[in-house]
């Protein structure tokens, strides 16, 4: 295999919903690596790509096929679940932003890896979805 323009390697592909649905159903934990890291995209990557619809379907599909002794699993059903979802008024450096996050064992979270530390939450309102 010719790797001298590795660039190339690295254009995305088009999936639709029920094929990314299908795809996620073949990575559920606990499994290998290369399959954990598809699933963790879903959390963290593919979640912000679907509307507000499709993020319900998913977490209708996928989220009860899913066993809650794994953490992936968890945080999954926390980020998707549709009334676990806030927007986070935060101050930080000077700045006023407001955030959407997931509440996960207590912390507001932006991804599977990044939460909101509590010094800077100014005020919490839940999502009406």
């Amino acid at each position: 295999m010719d790797l001298s323009n590795i660039e190339n390697l690295k254009e995305r592909f088009v999936i639709d919903f029920f094929e990314l649905s299908f795809l996620t159903e073949s990575c559920l934990p606990p499994t290998t690596i290369a399959r954990h890291s598809f699933f963790m995209n879903t959390i963290n990557l593919y979640y912000h790509q679907m509307s507000w619809q499709q993020r319900k379907h998913f977490f209708e599909w996928i989220g009860k096929k899913l066993n809650t002794e794994h953490e992936e699993s968890r945080m999954f059903i926390a980020r998707y679940n549709p009334e676990n979802q806030y927007l986070v008024k935060t101050f930080y450096e000077g700045k006023e932003e407001d955030v959407e996050a997931f509440k996960y064992e207590d912390k507001y979270m932006i991804s599977s890896s990044r939460r909101i530390d509590d010094k800077y939450i100014t005020g919490v309102d839940k999502l009406k979805i």
